[in-house]
């Protein structure tokens, strides 16, 4: 009598990565590991995190309450602004942000705001609906997808922070 089951029926046919497929899978590993950390004790050291529903949002986001995780597409309406404080993280969980007012983004040098997506896979969008003016400036996306669409008005997006990927 065999208790434990024989591998024998496992596809052995499996593709084959080459060094550079293995680092960048374990490059994007090791850095969706360290931002879902990175959040975590962020949620952790400032006691709170903020979930973001399905809405419009305006007013002002401030690092206190971060991170913030967007759960449903929101948008920020006609006439009304919202406004990112610097340090603030603001995580994607497969929905986006449409801007047909204003948003203002302006972390500093020492001090970025991020915009990641939850998982890596799940595509979060910022889009840009109308012709106002908003201003992006020292915000950085730390996971893909995260995708910006202009569809009209103007945004300032200077400087633009990239992450920093040791060996890619």
């Amino acid at each position: 009598m065999e208790f434990c089951p024989t591998l024998s029926h496992l596809n052995t046919n499996l593709p084959t990565w080459d060094g550079k497929q293995k680092k960048f899978f374990v490059m994007r590993f090791i850095t969706k590991w360290l931002l879902l950390v990175s959040v975590g004790l962020m949620a952790w050291e400032n006691g709170n995190a903020t979930d973001v529903d399905f809405g419009a949002v305006s007013g002002t986001w401030g690092k206190a309450e971060s991170p913030y995780y967007v759960k449903g597409n929101i948008w920020v309406e006609e006439g009304t602004t919202l406004t990112i404080e610097p340090g603030v993280t603001v995580v994607f969980v497969a929905s986006g942000l449409n801007v047909n007012g204003q948003l203002l983004a302006q972390g500093t040098e020492n001090d970025n705001i991020v915009f990641a997506s939850q998982d890596g896979y799940s595509a979060g969008v910022i889009s840009f609906m109308s012709p106002g003016k908003s201003i992006m400036e020292y915000t950085s996306i730390q996971t893909s997808p995260v995708f910006i669409y202009i569809y009209d008005g103007t945004v300032y997006c200077s400087p633009f922070v990239r992450p920093k990927i040791a060996g890619l």
